[in-house]
């Protein structure tokens, strides 16, 4: 699948955003700690990329659907299907944290939600120049 401009650049600021938070728990947490903060910020990142490619789609099947009238209820529905896949995914860093009775996975997976927000306000605030493909335009 073909990502547009803004989800490429969503997908590039959802991995350095990430980074940036895995390096700053392994700096606050400076143990074995750091590891589990690390796999919760790493697990909840890749599945907003996930989440990212599900919109995208989501978005093109809208505009189909929009002629029948049912694209409000697909959306609404992906929407709903994104949020449980959230809340499965949280399970794991969780459980990982109850067994290990340590929070730090937990708050890593708290802090690798927000990576989805950062690369949505830097989509609607950076601006991407959208190239046509090539033999679309004005004819003369």
């Amino acid at each position: 699948m073909r990502l547009s401009a803004p989800a490429k650049r969503m997908v590039l600021v959802i991995g350095a955003s990430s980074l940036v938070m895995m390096g700053a728990g392994a700096v606050y947490y400076r143990s074995f700690s750091a590891l589990l903060f690390a796999f919760g910020v790493l697990i909840i990142s890749v599945l907003n990329i996930g989440k990212v490619f599900l919109m995208e789609r989501a978005a093109k099947k809208a505009v189909e659907l929009e002629q029948s009238g049912t694209a409000k209820s697909y959306i609404q529905m992906q929407y709903f299907f994104r949020f449980l896949l959230t809340g499965v995914v949280f399970i794991i860093p969780m459980t990982l944290a109850k067994s290990m009775d340590d929070p730090a996975g937990i708050w890593g997976s708290l802090a690798g939600v927000f990576t989805l927000q950062i690369a949505a306000f830097s989509a609607k605030f950076l601006k991407t120049e959208v190239k046509k493909p090539e033999g679309e335009g004005d004819s003369a």
